[in-house]
């Protein structure tokens, strides 16, 4: 460890400097002054530090930046989640950006990864694969802004109807701005959401009532669909999804979790050794060097038999 030579002091006031003026309390009550908390800061692991009960069973005593997630049926575990941008050709890592454990936290660590490698690698992908999770509007339009192709399957969740039917069972009419049922009665637009991001269809007043197969559409007085703002885009990548490079991408696209198990059985980094999501970066940034050495390595080693063969 290196200590800069103007923070020592002098054997003369050595006594004077080793006093202690203050109690730790009293030190960490003028540390919460000086550095008040908004009421309406969710703090760095998303929670409302507000509610006392809810900051006590959800954020680490130790770790504050850590969240709680779990995969699976296993139990919540308090931890962060480490994002790779890998280039499937050669399973090399490009990028790494660890974040908090949130799943909204992935789509913004992508961005940062393929905004970073353009700048300081001058690459800029031909196309990006990734999974569910990332297939949000807003994202999907960002990637082709980029010039990039998302092998992504859209996230819709039109299936979870309970056996009604679905919004693919109606049919969008561009040039009148409506939906065509089943039966035939028009969905009209008769408003907008912003949380969603969408616009709100629904067939006119006693529209519903009279229809044969409600029984198989809704249990409510009427049917009511949402468009979102960028159905364009993902209409686009569903497209996308129905050509054989994305099949192919998907595959490849598996490659990543060999990755992650490699990281978890080899260098065997199942429990992080450091604290808060700065350190945390470092860490994992030790260990996915470590991983791109070993794929060097192999790389030289093969190259040297091919020219022993020669």
């Amino acid at each position: 460890m290196c200590l800069s030579r103007t923070s020592r002091v002098k054997a003369c006031e050595l006594a004077e400097a080793a006093k202690v003026s203050k109690t730790v309390r009293e030190f960490l009550t003028e540390v919460e002054t000086l550095n008040p908390v908004d009421e309406l800061d969710p703090g760095p692991s998303g929670f409302d530090t507000t509610d006392k009960g809810a900051a006590t069973a959800t954020v680490s005593t130790t770790d504050p930046d850590a969240c709680y997630t779990t995969k699976g049926t296993g139990a919540a575990i308090l931890g962060y989640f480490d994002n790779y941008l890998i280039d499937n050709a050669h399973r090399v890592i490009l990028d790494v950006e660890p974040t908090t454990a949130r799943l909204s936290r992935e789509i913004v660590a992508a961005r940062t990864m393929i905004e970073r490698i353009k700048s300081r690698l001058g690459v800029t992908p031909r196309v990006l694969a990734a999974d569910t999770s990332y297939g949000t509007g807003d994202f999907l339009a960002w990637v082709f802004d980029k010039g990039i192709e998302p092998h992504i399957p859209v996230l819709d969740r039109y299936k979870q109807t309970t056996g009604a039917f679905t919004r693919k069972d109606f049919r969008f009419v561009p040039e009148n701005n409506c939906y065509i049922c089943p039966a035939g009665e028009q969905l009209v637009c008769v408003g907008s959401t912003r949380p969603s991001k969408s616009d709100i269809y629904r067939v006119p007043k006693n529209g519903c009532g009279r229809c044969s197969l409600k029984t198989q559409c809704t249990t409510g007085r009427g049917r009511t669909l949402l468009r979102h703002w960028l159905e364009p885009v993902r209409d686009r990548a569903r497209e996308l999804a129905t050509t054989d490079a994305y099949r192919c991408s998907q595959r490849e696209r598996r490659r990543i979790e060999s990755l992650f198990g490699e990281l978890k059985e080899q260098i065997n980094l199942r429990r992080l050794r450091l604290r808060r999501l700065r350190h945390v970066s470092e860490q994992m940034l030790m260990a996915a060097t470590a991983q791109n050495i070993k794929r060097l390595v192999k790389h030289c080693e093969s190259r040297n038999r091919e020219a022993l063969t020669a």
